[in-house]
């Protein structure tokens, strides 16, 4: 599992600040669903997956860590894409 902060921080995030597809119908079923929630206390919505990358997701959570569980480097993913919305894998 990757945990990242709070993506609108510092920016903006360019899906605003809720989901469209925050249904809660989609539920962590295997490695790649990303999700998000809106704060402590809140649940964490699945609202995608890595659809090409899931290498890159396996070589972050190979960087060691220390023993509070966070990463011994800071990680930076920038770049990424965003799928077109008619995109059929």
């Amino acid at each position: 599992m990757i945990q990242g902060g709070d993506f609108t921080n510092g920016g903006e995030s360019i899906y605003g600040e809720k989901f469209a597809e925050e249904n809660f119908k989609n539920n962590h079923t295997k490695g790649g669903l990303l999700s998000a929630n809106a704060g402590p206390g809140t649940k964490h919505v699945v609202f995608c997956e890595v659809v090409e990358g899931m290498d890159v997701v396996r070589k972050i959570e190979g960087i060691a860590k220390t023993s509070s569980d966070k990463l011994d480097v800071d990680v930076v993913i920038e770049y990424c894409g965003v799928m077109p919305s008619d995109h059929k894998p």
